[in-house]
């Protein structure tokens, strides 16, 4: 009898240690599995923030090149080519920041993207020399802002 007493506190031992170690398994595995989907999500964030800010840098200048060329020849080829530039780095800008939308929450980034955009845009409709530095000017402290905050929300630390 003792015997068989023992072997079954044996064996529910063994039964409870393979369970206790299955819930501990499973419970590291759903760690590093939430630890893996924030890296991903953090890197495709960082992603569409740097890709953002580097469209949003050209943009600027194009939009600064776009108004001069049209001063100079508003019928020239130079100012077709500038305004070409301007509009596709417009449309890529406009994408850049739906893809941003899409990997974000925070309101405040959003909202400085779509400054950023609009504020490129209104130098080209600028209607003197001042006007096109303060739009550039506004423009490039948007960009700033936004590259501020995106490093804000992703950790980035100043050395």
């Amino acid at each position: 009898m003792d015997a068989i007493i023992t072997s079954a506190v044996a064996v529910v031992g063994t039964l409870a240690g393979a369970l206790l170690t299955h819930l501990f398994q499973l419970r590291v595995a759903e760690r590093g599995e939430r630890a893996s989907r924030s890296a991903r999500l953090r890197q495709d964030r960082l992603e569409a923030c740097s890709a953002f800010a580097a469209v949003a840098t050209r943009l600027r200048r194009a939009a600064n090149d776009r108004w001069f060329r049209r001063q100079e020849s508003p019928d020239g080829h130079e100012s077709f080519e500038a305004a070409d530039e301007f509009y596709g780095l417009r449309s890529a800008a406009w994408e850049s920041y739906y893809r941003l939308r899409m990997v974000t929450a925070d309101p405040e980034l959003k909202q400085l993207a779509e400054a950023v955009i609009n504020g490129a845009s209104a130098i080209v409709d600028a209607c003197d020399h001042a006007d096109v530095r303060a739009c550039r000017d506004r423009t490039s402290a948007l960009i700033e802002d936004f590259v501020r905050r995106a490093g804000d929300l992703l950790g980035a630390q100043e050395y």
